[in-house]
């Protein structure tokens, strides 16, 4: 069973009229196959991970973040949904006291930046 937060927020988004939606998912959503799939597989948008196989591994979050973007791309597809999704997947979050961005330049350098949360 899936907790309610997602279907929660995404409720309330519909019925206050938001027309855009931005939901931080996570690579755990897509990228737990457990090489089921060639090497050299391109991750997209139609790749998740199967949920009877992290079911099978106990794998709890993934199936967890992989149940709920599916509920809300399906949600967000409904014919009174007022909203347009925009998943991101990101690797890794790292927002504890500091950030380390990097970052490609015009001449393909990686540069650093640094951030201090106070």
């Amino acid at each position: 069973m899936l907790p309610p937060g997602t279907r929660n927020v995404l409720t309330t988004c519909k019925e206050a009229g938001v027309k855009k939606v931005v939901l931080t998912s996570s690579m755990a959503a897509i990228y737990a196959t457990y090489g089921t799939l060639a090497a050299d597989h391109a991750y997209g948008e139609k790749t998740w991970s199967p949920r009877e196989l992290v079911r099978e591994k106990g794998n709890w979050y993934c199936l967890s973040k992989t149940l709920a973007e599916e509920l809300a791309w399906d949600m967000s597809r409904e014919e009174d949904s007022p909203f347009q999704l925009c998943t991101i997947n990101p690797v890794r979050l790292l927002c504890h006291g500091s950030v380390e961005i990097y970052i490609a330049d015009e001449h393909n350098d990686l540069c650093a930046c640094h951030h201090s949360f106070k």
